[in-house]
């Protein structure tokens, strides 16, 4: 009896159908796709390493691949940004120089080493993206707001250095934290109205003038900062409260300097207007008299 042709048929598609799955689930171990804004990191059986900066096809022959993004953000601002960031956060709180605490808003990016050698050297000290987001960019980031807020009140962050504070801190992000040095400082104790001496940092300048700046993490590993802001500043309440008192004081100064100038000016107005009434009192009789020796001739 012949047997079933349609058995026979399917029969004879097992095999070819084994090898074409076996070929699909194989194909991602051979080769892969690197996408634009990307760079991958390939790990040979060999142990050979290589970065695929390119946009396309690349052959993994049965290796370990790693994605980078060419460009890594810091949002640490208000907003959420939805994925769009490698790292999302809200705000990083600092501690300023006399011991008030607040929270920095902004957003930094950061361009990876377009060089391979670089590249290498970062993959080997930090292994994957996430790794040199959060180990290596949010750490020098939150370290550069921390140091500048230490360089500075914060009745100075909120009223008159805000300005300083961005290019300062921009400038330890890109160039390396600032060499310090402790400067003493007499300040009069609001308390007790005694002068008190406090030593604190300020920056270590060079003979040309410049600031020095410590080992630069980010220059390390061929990492450029292509942007960064700051976007808003949050104050404790304490401190606000004390701004507040003092701006308070200070308007009642000026008011009271203000109130005394105008009685000093209306005191003077009221002195001239007596001589004037004086004169023309003195005036108005000469009047009479003149018109009384008239009347008598």
């Amino acid at each position: 009896m012949a047997g079933d042709p349609i058995k026979g048929f399917f029969k004879r598609l097992v095999l070819p159908i084994g090898i074409l799955m076996a070929f699909l689930v194989m194909i991602p171990m051979i080769a892969r796709i690197n996408d634009a804004g990307q760079r991958t990191v390939i790990q040979y059986p060999t142990g050979t390493l290589e970065v695929r900066f390119e946009p396309g096809v690349y052959l993994l022959w049965f290796g370990r691949s790693t994605v980078y993004r060419d460009v890594i953000t810091f949002d640490f601002d208000k907003t959420n940004s939805e994925g769009e960031a490698s790292i999302d956060q809200e705000g990083i709180p600092v501690r300023y120089q006399d011991g008030g605490t607040g929270t920095i808003y902004g957003k930094a990016r950061f361009n990876l080493p377009q060089d391979e050698k670089t590249m290498l050297e970062l993959h080997k000290a930090f292994r994957t993206n996430k790794g040199v987001a959060l180990k290596l960019l949010k750490t020098v980031t939150e370290e550069a707001q921390n140091l500048t807020a230490g360089l500075m009140t914060s009745e100075e962050a909120y009223a008159e250095k805000r300005g300083t504070f961005i290019e300062w801190s921009r400038d330890q992000l890109q160039n390396g934290k600032y060499k310090t040095k402790l400067e003493t400082k007499v300040e009069t104790d609001e308390s007790t109205g005694k002068s008190v001496e406090k030593n604190i940092p300020v920056i270590d300048f060079g003979e040309d003038g410049q600031a020095l700046h410590l080992d630069n993490d980010l220059r390390t590993y061929g990492i450029n900062v292509s942007g960064y802001q700051v976007t808003d500043w949050d104050f404790e309440k304490k401190t606000l409260d004390q701004i507040s008192a003092k701006r308070e004081a200070t308007m009642a100064i000026i008011t009271a300097k203000a109130n005394a100038e105008r009685a000093k000016q209306d005191a003077i107005t009221a002195e001239e207007e007596g001589k004037a009434n004086v004169m023309k009192a003195k005036y108005e009789k000469e009047v009479d008299k003149e018109r009384a020796v008239v009347d008598a001739q």
